[in-house]
């Protein structure tokens, strides 16, 4: 079970990669808002990680963050809308699999309980 202390690191781990993602990276991927969405997204899943004592959803959702993010850098692809406007799918990929994130520390917490 995590303690305090780890949940309150865990819990900066997060704040940290919001911030290398949104400031340091951001000649990378060009958005402002989506950083944000995605910070607030994380937040959500991670106090529903603490209320209902997920303690492997909870780490999953700290450093979740920062790998989703450089998974959706790595798989991103261009394409052109109808308009001729260029279009980028990190944003899709990054959300995708941050949710896979939490799905699979669920599956993970459920399966760890029932051996308890």
């Amino acid at each position: 079970m995590l303690n305090r202390q780890k949940r309150l690191m865990l819990l900066m781990v997060l704040i940290l990669s919001f911030g290398l993602i949104r400031f340091v990276l951001f000649s990378q991927h060009g958005m402002k808002d989506w950083p944000v969405v995605m910070l607030v997204v994380g937040s959500v899943l991670l106090l529903i990680s603490f209320l209902l004592k997920l303690d492997i959803t909870y780490c999953l959702m700290s450093v979740g963050y920062l790998f989703s993010y450089l998974m959706g850098f790595v798989f991103q692809s261009d394409s052109y809308d109808l308009g001729g406007g260029l279009l980028n799918d990190l944003w899709k990929i990054w959300l995708i699999s941050y949710l896979s994130f939490f799905v699979v520390g669920i599956f993970v917490d459920i399966i760890a309980k029932k051996r308890r």
